[in-house]
């Protein structure tokens, strides 16, 4: 919308809003999650939302939609978002609710989906039997969830279990390119981290020998 106002005796003489405005019924609107998002257990998440003359909100969440009880995460909530830690247990089958603090009536909830989920990585390559090959570029393969998004590290440990642990870099994508250098090693092992989850990774069960290319 825009208003318009003009001279009643001079037609030439007036002024028009530059940008559109909205005109809103009074009300909440949930615009995330609103179907579709993954949380991340021990992240911080944001729920945001729209507030139409309303002082305070209430905010509720479902991890059994539509059977599941709603659990209240914030109470007279006078803001357009909230920063949300997310906790378990983990769900697919989440949805949250928004309500006007003092008029019930007054609510918005996602419209469809969304999920809780622990974050989980693991490495999918090198599997027991391979070899890494010294002085050529070893693809290393790793498998992540939803909740996992982000830079992971890959580590490696050429003596194990008694040498100590190296970076080989990090990367927001499922694989590593490792050149290894010189000497050869028996007991090799890799490992992966996530950079903004230090608990969650995976350590190869295996040692890969490290050797010079047939």
């Amino acid at each position: 919308a825009r208003i318009r106002v003009e001279s009643s005796i001079y037609s030439d003489v007036g002024d028009t809003c530059a940008t559109n405005f909205s005109i809103l019924n009074p009300g909440v609107t949930l615009s995330s999650p609103d179907g579709g998002e993954t949380f991340a257990i021990g992240r911080s998440e944001t729920i945001r939302f729209l507030r139409v003359q309303v002082a305070a909100v209430n905010v509720y969440l479902n991890r059994n939609y539509p059977s599941g009880s709603w659990e209240q995460i914030a109470s007279n909530l006078a803001s357009d978002s909230l920063v949300w830690t997310a906790t378990g247990p983990a769900s697919t089958l989440c949805r949250v609710k928004v309500v006007n603090a003092s008029n019930a009536t007054q609510l918005d909830q996602s419209s469809a989906n969304f999920s809780i989920l622990q974050p989980s990585i693991s490495l999918l390559t090198p599997i027991l039997g391979d070899t890494l090959a010294i002085g050529l570029a070893n693809q290393i393969l790793i498998s992540r969830n939803a909740a996992a998004a982000g830079s992971v590290r890959l580590d490696v440990n050429t003596n194990y279990p008694s040498g100590a642990w190296q970076s080989l870099g990090t990367s927001i994508g499922n694989e590593f390119y490792w050149n290894p250098p010189a000497p050869p090693s028996t007991n090799a092992r890799l490992r992966i981290v996530h950079q903004n989850f230090s608990a969650v990774g995976d350590t190869l069960e295996f040692n890969i020998p490290i050797d010079y290319a047939s």
